[in-house]
């Protein structure tokens, strides 16, 4: 068995073997390139595939336009009307003068020119690179346009998410935020943002941000309708899959310049039209309704835990004496100063503690006074200009201890250091807790804690 169909550029008849619908052919007479219609009519194999000339009464003007024919009659069940809306697949590419590198498709009766492959790609070029900066200016830009706007509700909900931001922050500086709540809210509106950048094209028109920048559009290659939420996931989860993202892109270059993505969704990328009319789009009121979610999934959570909650975990020194116990999220940091023997931090929070040992035999005439003074001076030669606050008693768990806060600027960051000096029957320890200048005044409470919790065991 065999197809036969007609050409829909020279109107000739063409007969192929063995040839599955959907496939690329190309007609002998005019050199075109066709895609095979699912109503092409089956025939009786004959031993060699022919192309037979028929009338040309439907041929191509020097616009490489195709003027429809004036006669009915001549016209068989697959005629090009018949061919371009027939079916789910009714698509076939025009090559103007069979060369070109301008390559046309039609798809549902329409003819839409395809998107160039260096078109294509700088478009993902913008939506990974330079989307975040065009999310931020669309979303103040929907505050800008809700405040504008005539409407009363409209006014009110730019206001009211102005406001919300306003007092969550507030609250975020009042209110000590868990950091591993604070990272798990940060995945949550990661997680959110990528699924609105996957699903991007099927926002509006087949068009996210940088196709609208270079006036391209994604459509149904069944139906030339613009692009679904669904379709958009399936097209842009290939971009960020190892080793086939490369296949994928190359795949551009291919006859209907289709990614592997757009196989799968069943999506074309083509140029939008000169003067083709594009509904306005009115996405303010979305945009701020979405990045309301978005913050409140990232940032309300947190708010419901306090970074002073009860101590989690117990640290033991290297030589096993000495303890202290810190929050969740504090992990053993081997890469801080060499010459301790106790390292812990939390690297997201910026908050650092060490504990260094000296014998007391070492110093012999002096007392915990003494050694405190030195201890802290030794500190800031090592930091340059510092300031140090006035000594504060303490007693560590029936240990006496002497207390500095100490100001310095270290490689241009500006750090506070909270220097405690602890004495047993046999040794002097410190106690060094420190965080940049712009986190002490919230996470000072941290570092007295872990400092309280110091334990010299038996």
């Amino acid at each position: 068995m065999g197809l036969e169909f007609r050409c829909p550029h020279c109107n000739d008849n063409i007969r192929l073997k063995y040839l599955s619908i959907e496939e690329v052919a190309e007609c002998q007479s005019c050199r075109r390139r066709v895609v095979v219609p699912q109503d092409a009519v089956a025939i009786a194999d004959d031993n060699e595939s022919r192309v037979t000339q028929t009338s040309k009464e439907s041929p191509v003007s020097a616009e490489g336009e195709i003027t429809s024919r004036s006669s009915s009659s001549q016209q068989s069940s697959a005629t090009p009307e018949r061919i371009a809306g027939a079916g789910k697949a009714a698509a076939r590419i025009q090559s103007d003068g069979g060369t070109s590198a301008t390559e046309r498709i039609v798809v549902a009766s329409k003819e839409y020119q395809l998107a160039s492959p260096g078109m294509r790609w700088w478009a993902n070029f913008i939506s990974t690179i330079i989307a975040p900066f065009i999310a931020t200016f669309k979303v103040w830009r929907a505050f800008l346009e809700c405040l504008l706007a005539r409407q009363i509700p409209a006014r009110i909900a730019g206001i009211s998410g102005i406001v919300a931001i306003i007092l969550v922050l507030i609250i975020a500086e009042i209110i000590d935020l868990s950091s591993d709540n604070f990272a798990a809210s940060w995945v949550i509106v990661s997680l959110c943002l990528y699924g609105w950048f996957f699903g991007g094209d099927g926002s509006h028109n087949g068009q996210g941000w940088a196709k609208k920048l270079c006036s391209i559009k994604v459509i149904d290659s069944h139906n030339g309708n613009p692009c679904t939420f669904g379709q958009s996931f399936v097209r842009r989860l290939w971009l960020y899959l190892p080793l086939l993202n490369i296949i994928d892109i190359l795949c551009i270059l291919g006859v209907k310049r289709q990614r592997i993505g757009d196989k799968l969704a069943r999506t074309l990328v083509v140029k939008q039209e000169p003067g083709e009319v594009v509904a306005k789009d009115r996405s303010a009121y979305k945009t701020l309704a979405i990045f309301g979610i978005l913050f409140a999934l990232g940032y309300v959570p947190s708010l419901f835990f306090n970074q002073n909650q009860t101590p989690e975990k117990v640290v033991k020194s290297i030589d096993g004496q000495v303890q202290v116990i810190v929050p969740s999220g504090w992990t053993e940091l081997s890469e801080l100063h060499g010459d301790t023997i106790l390292k812990v931090g939390n690297v997201w929070d910026e908050l650092f503690l060490i504990v260094m040992l000296e014998n007391k035999r070492d110093f012999i005439s002096m007392n915990l006074d003494n050694y405190s003074q030195i201890a802290t001076e030794t500190l800031i030669s090592g930091l340059g200009a510092a300031e140090k606050s006035q000594p504060l008693e303490l007693l560590i768990r029936n240990n006496r201890a002497i207390q500095y806060e100490i100001r310095a600027t270290v490689e241009d960051m500006s750090v506070v250091y909270l220097h405690t000096s602890v004495e047993d029957s046999q040794n002097y320890y410190q106690v060094i807790g420190w965080t940049s200048s712009s986190q002490f005044y919230n996470k000072e409470s941290v570092l007295q804690d872990i400092t309280q919790s110091f334990q010299i065991t038996p």
